[in-house]
């Protein structure tokens, strides 16, 4: 089928990636996963040896050490790791780009503008950051006109959960298809349990 970078700044923290990984692969279509390299607990993450282990190739972007947590004082290693991953996808040959966060949606949306990348985009929300309680008014503003422009541009919209839809303008409900969370359940294991 076809080439697909799937892509998640944090792609050991939980295993959205992971799962859309093993998903898109056994459909049939190569998987190439992206991440970021804050140059911390990573290298150690059992969901990397997972991934490795069932045979995923993960590149890094590596642009110098960054913890979790940041925010505000977080936005220059942020827009280095944005400008690299944009540099990145120009030289891939994907068919697709499937970003689960706003920080990897977003150099492909500007590429796409600026017409240097025409291969279907997936914008997968995992999170509204523009949410986040912890983020100023204004930058939180900034932040969600970026996240709606972003939607306007992708050619699919994954959600984790139907509650999430009331956020997505209604020109856009077409678009947008929900992937839970969910963990996976062993049935048999259920069934014995039931």
């Amino acid at each position: 089928m076809g080439r697909i970078l799937l892509v998640r700044s944090s792609a050991y923290r939980t295993s959205r990636a992971a799962k859309t990984a093993t998903v898109l692969r056994d459909i049939g279509h190569e998987v190439n996963i992206m991440t970021w390299n804050r140059g911390i607990e990573e290298e150690d993450s059992p969901l990397r040896k997972e991934m490795e282990e069932d045979g995923f190739h993960v590149d890094e972007i590596w642009v110098g050490e960054a913890s979790y947590g940041q925010g505000v004082w977080g936005l220059g290693t942020r827009l280095r790791y944005m400008i690299a991953f944009a540099q990145y996808v120009r030289l891939g040959n994907f068919d697709a780009v499937h970003a689960i966060d706003l920080a990897s949606t977003f150099p492909v949306v500007v590429l796409r503008a600026l017409g240097l990348h025409d291969a279907a985009f997936v914008f997968d929300v995992a999170d509204y950051v523009e949410l986040y309680y912890t983020i100023p008014d204004l930058l939180a503003h900034a932040i969600g006109t970026v996240s709606d422009w972003v939607l306007s541009l992708s050619d699919f919209i994954v959600i984790p959960d139907d509650n999430r839809k009331d956020r997505i303008p209604a020109s856009l409900q077409s678009k947008v298809t929900t992937v839970t969370n969910a963990p996976d359940f062993d049935e048999e294991l259920l069934e014995q349990l039931m």
